[in-house]
């Protein structure tokens, strides 16, 4: 979902389209804005950049295609990766954006003026997560070779810290997320093997070994630095259970466990906070909302009818009810709803 407008969202599918949509919060109906064709194969990564003006593509074959939103000219292709994009993400201030891809390399270019910026070379194997932190000077890029590197970007040749060995992760590195205040170094990372590390950027230094999972670390995420709340992060698994940690107590919060239909343990595809809430998915297609106050799960929605592979929050203000976007198996992308008044 684009930052800056709720309704405003990007999608793309096994049918090698990007497409863009707008929401009507009122009627509830849908117009497409704009569809992006040519890659070629399936796309597999797609982001909004921090203005909300572009919106980015990777494919998996390789393609890094961009479109803007308010122009709606032809989208500008952009030339990196020789195997399927991974990720892509965008620089937190400007239209820079980053791709990692299954070749082991991790490409940025300057958008606005359709120009390659640097290559980041060295993972044994796929990029499988990255990104900027908050303050834009750093990229960080995680792989299928279980480390974790730390990149000027400036300077990208060779990498400024790197976080690898038998104390890390001891499975491909799967999800990273950088802490969303500009003056943090926390690095949050999961791993294939269930692990969950909190590093420090800055000195390419493990902080703690968190509570882990028995199955895949599929998401990790920090929550807003919100008063009076305490400053929390989550990790999600594909055992089924969500750990929250409180940073600022260095002690587990609250453990959620997700269940399907049938109270089985249900993996957790997705987590992401909206202040004290957590919205998680699940490959049984169900989305949930957590309160980490209490502890407990405050909303289920129902309607799809296969895997959820991805969500978003949808930008909101203050006082807006939170708006849940998601994609799924089943070939259908849903806007779920929750009035946040009693919350």
């Amino acid at each position: 979902g684009s930052p800056r407008r709720w309704g405003l969202l990007a999608s793309g599918g096994g049918d090698d389209v990007g497409m863009v949509w707008e929401v009507d919060g009122v009627g509830g109906g849908i117009e497409v804005l704009g569809v992006v064709d040519g890659f070629g194969d399936s796309v597999s990564a797609v982001g909004f950049s921090s203005d909300g003006g572009l919106v980015a593509w990777g494919a998996m074959n390789g393609v890094v295609m961009v479109w803007d939103v308010e122009r709606r000219v032809p989208a500008v292709v952009l030339d990196g990766p020789t195997d399927a994009v991974e990720w892509v993400r965008w620089h937190p201030r400007g239209r820079v954006l980053l791709a990692g891809a299954a070749d082991g390399t991790a490409w940025m270019w300057n958008v606005e003026r359709e120009v390659f910026m640097a290559v980041f070379t060295g993972h044994g194997g796929a990029v499988t997560c990255g990104g900027f932190t908050a303050n834009g000077r750093t990229v960080v890029t995680g792989g299928q070779d279980r480390v974790v590197r730390i990149w000027d970007p400036k300077s990208p040749e060779v990498p400024r810290g790197v976080l690898a060995g038998s104390q890390f992760h001891q499975g491909a590195v799967v999800t990273m997320a950088c802490h969303p205040d500009v003056e943090s170094p926390l690095l949050l990372s999961g791993g294939e093997d269930g692990s969950v590390f909190l590093s420090h950027v800055g000195h390419a230094k493990v902080v703690a070994l968190l509570p882990g999972h028995e199955d895949v670390t599929e998401s990790v995420c920090f929550a807003p630095s919100v008063v009076p709340m305490p400053s929390l992060c989550a990790s999600a698994g594909l055992d089924g259970r969500i750990n929250i940690w409180d940073l600022d107590g260095n002690c587990m919060r609250c453990q959620f466990v997700s269940t399907d239909e049938e109270g089985h343990p249900s993996g957790i595809i997705r987590c992401e906070f909206v202040d004290h809430l957590l919205v998680s998915s699940s490959p049984d297609g169900l989305v949930r909302l957590w309160d980490c106050r209490v502890g407990s799960c405050v909303q289920t929605w129902r309607g799809h009818s296969d895997m959820v592979l991805d969500m978003a929050v949808l930008h909101r203000d203050r006082g807006d009810p939170i708006r849940v976007a998601t994609c799924s198996d089943d070939q259908s992308i849903r806007v779920f709803v929750h009035d946040n008044a009693s919350n």
